[in-house]
């Protein structure tokens, strides 16, 4: 990885040298060179998106889907390993797991690992993740991600979750 060297005017932004706009470029040469040779910089930070379907008339489950995005919205181009909630209180995240809630089976992507209330999964190989969401009791619940605390079951997956809009699902 080569990369330019700095002068002493681009650092001291004496008016020889245009520091705001060179740096910028450096900085920018720097980014580039990290995501060509590691791929740490885009591939290891994701928004999750998630939604589940409302169960009705009695119904006890409900689809529900994930996708794991690069910053630029675009789907991951790899598996993800990340954790999904489900809350009984709006932006809760795990303060306030749902005590009734459960995963089934998944047909994308697979559950490393699960209880009431929470699961940890691993995508698909484009970030999707999908499996049904089991609920006896009439209540709404509130589904997010979050990063897997208790890591991934390999290094090349696990990631970092900057955001995820949580989604509400009604059991009734």
């Amino acid at each position: 990885m080569t990369i330019n060297s700095f002068t002493s005017d681009e650092l001291s932004g004496t008016s020889s040298g245009p520091s705001h706009g060179v740096m910028k470029t450096r900085l920018n040469e720097v980014v580039t060179a990290v995501n060509a040779n590691t791929g740490h910089v885009d591939t290891n930070v994701v928004d999750v998106v998630i939604a589940v379907a409302d169960a009705g008339a009695g119904g006890t489950t409900s689809a529900l889907i994930a996708q794991a995005n690069d910053l630029d919205g675009s789907a991951m181009a790899k598996a993800c390993v990340f954790l999904i909630l489900a809350s009984d209180t709006l932006y809760a995240g795990s303060k306030d797991t749902n005590a009734n809630v459960t995963f089934g089976t998944a047909a994308a992507g697979s559950i490393l690992a699960s209880g009431t209330g929470w699961a940890i999964v691993k995508t698909s190989a484009t970030g999707a993740f999908a499996c049904t969401a089991t609920n006896a009791a009439d209540e709404a619940v509130y589904f997010n991600a979050a990063t897997a605390d208790g890591g991934a079951d390999a290094l090349v997956s696990g990631v970092v979750v900057r955001g995820c809009i949580p989604d509400l699902a009604t059991w009734s």
